[in-house]
């Protein structure tokens, strides 16, 4: 301040806040689809993002969960189940984590498991996410078939 009228300054210097008023959400991206191989693992690697850059640690657990129905692919058989914490520093707006697919040579559908992230410190846009096994493994078809 300067150049007063009427008055006298005794402080030439003020100190003001600027509140963050855009609100950081979490959101986890569709789930990969990944071919499932014939032996050892494959990674699927499941995004998390955080809308805005958070002035604080932001924390999330996740867990990966088998799906539903003939479909759906059982953890410890058709993947590694896995749980956790993601940690999101001051700044960082995305995290991934890695699923292990356990490959075989069975001939099967394509299969679907689930992710979900949950107890965070800040509100969650998008908690769920699908994924899916694909089918790396020929079918057969054995020839002649007679309809009657």
């Amino acid at each position: 301040m300067s150049n007063p009228s009427n008055a006298a300054i005794a402080d030439e210097e003020a100190k003001g806040t600027i509140t963050d008023d855009d609100e950081a959400r979490l959101s986890q991206g569709i789930g990969p689809q990944v071919l499932e191989g014939d032996s050892g693992n494959t990674p699927a690697i499941f995004t998390v993002t955080l809308s805005t850059p958070a002035d604080f640690t932001v924390s999330v657990d996740f867990e990966v969960s088998s799906g539903y129905g003939a479909d759906g692919a059982k953890a410890g058989e058709d993947f590694v189940p896995i749980s956790g914490t993601l940690t999101f520093q001051p700044g960082d707006t995305e995290k991934t984590y890695t699923v292990q697919i356990i490959g075989d040579t069975i001939a099967e559908s394509d299969e679907t498991y689930s992710s979900l992230i949950r107890n965070a410190n800040v509100p969650i846009n998008v908690n769920g996410s699908l994924a899916k096994i694909l089918n790396d493994d020929d079918f057969s078809i054995f020839l002649p078939l007679i309809l009657r």
